[in-house]
């Protein structure tokens, strides 16, 4: 299904010279309480060596780099937004992310628990 609306929302960027990507929502209780924790600090960071991070009253936004079509099932590709300090779960949901070319990730409280990924209650 993802195959189809990224072929869907390629071929409409092509004919529009707009640039679009996919966006997945998920709950923030596929977020442990020091991943968090650890958003919350690399908001303040600002720094272009991380994945760039927006917080929320009741979450985050993550913006994702875009692996190269070729390079996305590849390590390189697999680990391009994942960050040193947070757990395997999430570093596994941006592994996740980065391999179905997912452009933005949506942590909220109010989103749906993907029975894919972990969840945590803190």
């Amino acid at each position: 299904m993802i195959n189809s609306i990224q072929t869907d929302i390629q071929k409409f960027a092509e004919t529009s010279s707009m640039e679009l990507y996919l966006s997945l929502a998920l709950s923030t209780s596929h977020l442990t309480k020091d991943d968090s924790e650890r958003l919350s600090v690399l908001v303040q960071q600002h720094s272009n060596t991380h994945t760039h991070v927006l917080e929320r009253e009741y979450g985050y936004f993550i913006k994702l780099q875009a692996a190269d079509p070729d390079d996305s099932m590849s390590s390189e590709g697999l680990t391009l937004n994942t960050m040193d300090g947070m757990s395997d779960t999430f570093n596994q949901i941006m592994a996740w992310a980065t391999s179905n070319h997912i452009g933005l990730i949506e942590f909220d409280r109010d989103a749906n628990q993907i029975p894919l990924f972990e969840t945590f209650d803190w």
